[in-house]
Order: C-alpha cells, then structure tokens, then sequence
C-alpha cells in the first residue's frame, strides 16, 4: 500500500472527528414569472453555504447596515418542467448563504431589477424571541433552554426542548443520580453523558498505523521471498 493510500485512509477515518459545520443563512423564496418574489423563511442554521454562481438570470445581495454588499450570487430560475411540459406561475426557491452577523438586509434582483428588499431580522436585542431568531443568530433573545424552533443537538450541558426526543444527547435520562428519578439532579436538568470523540480519535489513528505497519511488513516479506528463489 502506497503512503498516499495510508493518508486517504487516515483522512477519512479522522475528518468526521475534527470537520465543524459552519453557520449558515438559510433562506426561501418564492418568485413568480411575472416578475415579483417573497421572503418565505429565513434563520441561521448550521450547514454548509452553497457555491457562488456567476451566471444568471436573477441575483441576490447581502448587505449592512450601511448598505455596503456582504455577499452575491447569481441564480437560474427555471419556470417550466421538461418531463412534464407543464409551464409555471411561480417557483419556491432555497438559498444558503455565508453568515455574516452584521447583515441587515437582503436584495433581490432579475436583471438590473429590484424585486425584493427585505430586512433580516435576525437579532434586534429586546429579550424576546422572534420570528426569524434562534439561538444561533441572537442567543440573548433566545437562550439555548427556550424553544426557538431550531434544533441544536451538541453535548452542551443544556437540553434543547426543540430537539426531538434522542437527538439530543443532553436530554437522554442517564444512570440515576442523586435523588431526581431518571437520572434528573436535584437541581433539575439530566446528567450529561462523557463526550467519547476525543475517545475516539486516538484509537482511529492507531488502527491506521497499524494496518500501515502489516501491510509494510508483508510487503518487505515478499520482496525477502523473491530475493531467496532467485539465489
């Protein structure tokens, strides 16, 4: 086995470990043929951001408070379905842009055409949770223990009550502990279980180098086996 080979390997054994998902604005659109669009939805979310495009009938804008542009793409809007030969009205559109905390708001263009300017909205400040916040884009309006509608599933010590039941690792009941039932403390909340990727990492990268070191070994032993019948 090649060294290239041993480093694919470790690549793909190590990167579920130390890969981070970056913040996100997730939007959705809905625009019609005759030339209007709607902001649907939009939050932060975790995930990856899609590519920029440089071609395109339409284009959004990200921009600051001072109108300074953020972030661009430029988008294909297709109105017409080819299996089908149906022509459509209207299309929803998704759009995963780079967070920017300082972005204030979105423009929507179709050519040189404004179609849309609308404000994010993404944190105002004011102690209350609203419609586009979540504890990813304003963790002072919404603290991680409120329900937001967004889901964050990580062994922070805090159970998300917008997790479903399981997804979240610090709303699983552990072994009891003090006198709450279920393994619930005494001053609420659960135990939280030991996070086992640090665990994990050591392990993973031993069993690469081993199997690096057999199959060398092996290796060496053929070479020494042909060496032997040529004398």
């Amino acid at each position: 086995m090649k060294p290239l080979s041993i480093i694919f390997i470790a690549a793909v054994v190590l990167f579920p470990f130390s890969h981070a998902e970056e913040q996100i604005i997730a939007m959705e659109f809905t625009v019609t043929k005759d030339g209007s669009a709607q902001l649907n939805q939009v939050s932060v979310e975790s995930g990856a951001p899609d590519q920029k495009k440089a071609e395109g009938d339409y284009r959004l804008v990200l921009l600051d408070s001072a109108g300074n542009e953020l972030w661009d793409t430029n988008m294909r809007l297709s109105f017409y379905i080819h299996d089908a030969n149906i022509f459509l009205d209207k299309v929803t559109h998704f759009q995963k842009a780079p967070y920017f905390p300082n972005a204030k708001t979105l423009h929507f263009y179709k050519g040189d055409s404004l179609l849309l300017e609308e404000e994010l909205r993404l944190c105002n400040s004011d102690k209350t949770c609203n419609e586009n916040e979540n504890y990813l884009s304003c963790p002072s309006d919404c603290p991680l223990n409120k329900p937001d509608g967004y889901c964050v599933n990580k062994g922070d010590g805090v159970c998300d009550p917008d997790c479903v039941e399981g997804f979240d690792p610090d709303c699983r009941p552990a072994k009891p502990a003090g006198n709450g039932p279920s393994g619930e403390q005494p001053g609420g909340g659960y135990a939280q279980p030991p996070n086992l990727i640090p665990l994990l990492i050591l392990p993973a990268a031993a069993v690469v180098i081993i199997i690096f070191l057999i199959v060398r070994g092996r290796k060496k032993a053929g070479d020494i086996d042909i060496g032997s019948e040529g004398l």
